[in-house]
């Protein structure tokens, strides 16, 4: 897919990096966390269904985002999707240098919780 990117797009791309940089430089002036979904879908199907590079960009709208952040981010477990039992995370994101703080908020987050040590319901159907 990289290879049908033109050089103009990619100056494009990287100014609206940029752009999202200085957003989250403005949000992390107010704020110390953000907290997001990790996937806005369930799991697919094994076979991956019928428009795989479609899916595949749905499953990562939260996740993409953080690539482009030079802060941090750190996915946790919060729970499984009820119609297929898959396991459903959460991201924690900060700013740049502050890995610390969000491995002691992971960290707090599971010693208040169990997800991290549950197992999925229906493992034995994997």
């Amino acid at each position: 897919m990289g290879l049908s990117i033109s050089e103009a797009d990619r100056a494009r791309a990287l100014i609206d990096r940029d752009r999202f940089r200085e957003a989250m430089a403005t949000t992390f002036s107010t704020v110390d966390v953000v907290l997001t979904p990790a996937m806005p879908v369930d799991v697919p199907p094994r076979d991956g269904g019928d428009d795989v590079v479609a899916l595949s960009r749905r499953m990562g709208q939260f996740t993409y985002p953080w690539s482009l952040h030079d802060g941090p981010t750190l996915a946790l477990p919060v729970g499984f999707h009820p119609p297929s039992g898959m396991p459903v995370g959460a991201q924690l994101t900060a700013v740049l240098r502050r890995e610390g703080a969000l491995s002691a908020l992971g960290e707090h987050y599971q010693s208040v919780t169990a997800w991290h040590r549950t197992v999925p319901p229906h493992t034995s159907d994997l």
